[in-house]
């Protein structure tokens, strides 16, 4: 059976819930591994056939986690085929919502050098409710210069799970 490994890195959850996801959509058909990226040392990456990994973004960054694991197994992700999606806020705007319109991932990419086979980009979750008085007050600032939902008794979720699962589709196919 064909081995499909789901890295993700993930600050609140939302990342880690559509590798879930992911993982989910590729059952049976595959023998699927999902692990935390920091974890990665104990994982054999030459016994997968593909490679999928999750980023979120934090504060307007990707965690430096994911960008020196790509820069340190870099060689490995170029023998195997890769799938890569980050999950960012941003992306519930229609002009930045694809890889190469949302400005996340074109730095990540800039930042590694490296063009996983296939690429998407996720809406995220605001999820105030959770958050501590700080991230809280920070959030509902950045939504407010961005447009987004200010209501902070509410969680939002842009996270579009048709678009997931074509993505997973896709996936398949690689």
């Amino acid at each position: 059976m064909r081995k499909i490994l789901i890295l993700y890195c993930s600050k609140n959850k939302q990342t880690f819930k559509i590798s879930k996801f992911i993982q989910k959509k590729l059952s049976p058909r595959f023998s699927i591994k999902v692990n935390s990226i920091s974890e990665v040392d104990r994982i054999d990456l030459f016994s997968f056939d593909k490679i999928v990994i999750g980023a979120s973004i934090y504060y307007g960054k990707h965690s430096n986690d994911i960008i020196e694991f790509v820069k340190k197994y870099r060689c490995v992700l170029e023998q195997v085929k890769t799938a890569f999606f980050s999950v960012n806020a941003v992306a519930r705007k229609i002009n930045k919502n694809l890889p190469y319109s949302n400005p996340y991932f074109r730095k990540f990419l800039i930042k590694t050098a490296w063009y996983p086979d296939l690429m998407a980009v996720f809406g995220g979750k605001i999820d105030y409710p959770n958050y501590k008085m700080f991230n809280k007050i920070i959030i509902y600032l950045i939504m407010v210069l961005t447009d987004g939902p200010k209501d902070i008794k509410t969680s939002h979720e842009f996270t579009k799970w048709e678009k997931v699962t074509q993505f997973s589709n896709k996936i398949v196919a690689l």
